[in-house]
């Protein structure tokens, strides 16, 4: 095909030293041959690519998988070690537990910012057991108990939280 592919014909909008020439997914492999080689030699002089190569940069066809870079592997996270079964406490929950519960959702509490899981390390409970426990039980005991007596269990709990994060 040398020597015959008249490129105006082709694409008369596009010039031979046009840039979009050099692109190897717009220009045929033959016409970047003829066109785009010689340019390339005269302008720098050094060597330039084969048609083989060419046709390597091209895109493959459709249905082919493309070569190159593999694909990204997703980072790795490492997660926090999972706590045995024997220092996860189960069963039954005491009344000062409770109190715990009902400080962390108190106003001093609050102030402190206490989590599910906070309480739950002090506990030695799981923080879904916490929150479980708080939403299935404590919380609508809370409604019935009269001022003084709510106070009194918000200060229970709040010596538990004290004292237990001093043996934690």
């Amino acid at each position: 095909m040398a020597g015959n592919f008249n490129h105006n014909v082709a694409f008369p909008q596009h010039p031979p030293d046009h840039p979009l020439w050099r692109d190897v997914n717009f220009c045929p492999p033959e016409v970047y041959q003829e066109l785009i080689l010689p340019l390339e030699k005269s302008n720098t002089g050094s060597t330039v690519k084969g048609v083989d190569e060419v046709a390597a940069m091209a895109p493959p066809p459709a249905g082919e998988k493309k070569r190159g870079r593999p694909p990204k592997q997703p980072q790795l996270v490492e997660l926090p070690p999972a706590p045995s079964p024997e220092a996860v406490v189960t069963g039954a929950w005491s009344e000062e537990e409770d109190s715990l519960l009902v400080f962390m959702q108190s106003d001093p509490g609050r102030d402190l910012r206490l989590s599910y899981d906070d309480v739950a390390e002090c506990l030695g409970r799981s923080g879904n057991a916490v929150k479980c426990r708080w939403h299935s039980q404590v919380k609508k005991v809370i409604d019935s108990l009269s001022p003084d007596e709510y106070k009194l269990q918000v200060e229970k709990g709040q010596r538990r939280w004290y004292t237990g994060k001093q043996t934690m």
